[in-house]
């Protein structure tokens, strides 16, 4: 969208005039007066060029972790936890569990859906498993 904002200020600003409203773009070009077309070509380049360069240096300073490092998401894992405590997750909710071909609904209970279980909650709250820590 930086490409694109860049490339109409450059397209205003010298009076990029069109014949018509036609498509947007590069082929674009058909719509606009052959004595516009150099500098509407300037624009679609700007259009086209802002964004490669932006991504490509936003990928340049925003690696992930593995790339810096050579560490993979595990071994960062391990780091964070060195002491390998044991950590407890609890159920998110309480109810009964049925397979998916006890339920009512055909779709699940086909396994159309995926495969599965469903929980029958008693009390209607969903809690996070663990604290987050």
């Amino acid at each position: 969208m930086i490409g694109s904002a860049i490339a109409a200020m450059i397209s205003v600003g010298f009076g990029v005039q069109a014949i018509s409203i036609g498509v947007g773009g590069l082929p674009g070009i058909l719509s606009i007066f052959p004595k516009f077309w150099g500098i509407f070509l300037l624009a679609m380049a700007v259009a086209i060029i802002v964004p490669i360069v932006t991504c490509y240096g936003w990928a340049k300073t925003h690696l992930d972790e593995e790339t810096k490092t050579g560490k993979t998401k595990q071994d960062l894992v391990l780091e964070t936890n060195p002491d390998e405590k044991e950590i407890v997750l609890n159920a998110p909710m309480d109810g009964t569990v049925y397979p998916l071909n006890e339920i009512d609904d055909q779709a699940f209970a086909s396994g159309a859906m995926g495969q599965g279980f469903a929980v029958d909650m008693t009390n209607g709250l969903v809690h996070a498993p663990c604290d987050g820590q």
